[in-house]
C-alpha cells in the first residue's frame, strides 16, 4: 500500500488526507499545532473567495450576517 504523508491539518490537508484514504493509501497527517485547523483554517475553514475576505468568527461579520438575515427577501413570493 502506498504511503503517504500529508502536512498541515486544516480543512485542507484533513479533506486531503480522507480522499486519500478513501482511494486505498496509508496517510499520515502531521501538524505542528496541538490541535487541527489552528492556524490558515482557524478562522476562514478554507474558504476561497474572490470578493469576500472577512473571517467569519470576527463580530463585525456576525453582526453584518444577522442584518442580513433579517431584512426582507426580494424575491419573497
Amino acid at each position: 500500500m502506498p504511503k503517504i504523508v500529508v502536512i498541515g491539518a486544516g480543512i485542507a490537508g484533513v479533506s486531503t488526507a480522507y480522499a486519500l484514504l478513501e482511494h486505498g493509501y496509508d496517510v499520515t497527517v502531521l501538524e505542528r499545532q496541538r490541535y487541527a485547523a489552528m492556524e490558515t483554517s482557524f478562522a476562514n475553514g478554507g474558504q476561497l473567495s474572490a470578493s469576500n475576505a472577512e473571517v467569519w468568527n470576527h463580530w463585525s461579520t456576525i453582526l453584518k450576517g444577522i442584518k442580513w438575515m433579517a431584512r426582507a427577501s426580494r424575491h419573497s413570493s
